[in-house]
């Protein structure tokens, strides 16, 4: 269904398959979390280093400012791309750290469930967040854009040219 702007392509409902697919997506994060953790009892492997931890708790750090930053510019925060989400163009996806990488909330998880493993030191939890942000860049992503994509049309292929991380 086309709208006024011929760029602009819609679905029924494109905004809440996005949410969906993304409350999924980090839903994934603290499945891996919760699974590492069990199987951490099940296989002990740890890091013996204790530079491990200080490199954790950076990623919390990191990971909690990069979350905080993608919220506020994709939420209300930014008056454009939340008074004018049905007429957005490149520009106005590239805001903030969109302007570094197409999905910030994604790569802020990944921060910080690293960082909860590197701060407990578990190996296994290190791998099950891997596996979380595998099944994120290569399967929720993906899904993700296609819904954008079809919701904005040229204007988010336009981004996706410019960002392409």
């Amino acid at each position: 269904m086309e709208t006024n702007n011929s760029q602009t392509k819609t679905e029924p409902n494109s905004g809440l398959i996005v949410h969906q697919v993304l409350a999924v997506s980090y839903a994934t994060y603290l499945v891996a979390v919760i699974l590492g953790f069990i199987s951490d009892f099940i296989w002990p492997i740890r890091f013996s280093s204790q530079a491990v931890s200080v490199i954790g708790f950076i990623c919390i750090v990191l990971g909690s400012f990069l979350a905080f930053w993608a919220q506020y510019v994709s939420g209300k925060g930014s008056s454009i791309r939340h008074d004018q989400k049905e007429n957005l163009s490149h520009i106005h996806f590239s805001a903030g750290p969109y302007s570094i990488t197409r999905a910030p909330t994604q790569y802020a998880l990944l921060l910080l469930a690293l960082g909860l493993a590197l701060i407990y030191g578990s190996v296994v939890m290190v791998a099950m967040t891997l596996v979380a942000f595998v099944l994120g860049r290569f399967v929720f992503i993906p899904m993700e854009e296609h819904h954008l994509l079809n919701k904005y049309g040229t204007s988010y292929e336009e981004y996706k040219k410019k960002v392409r991380f």
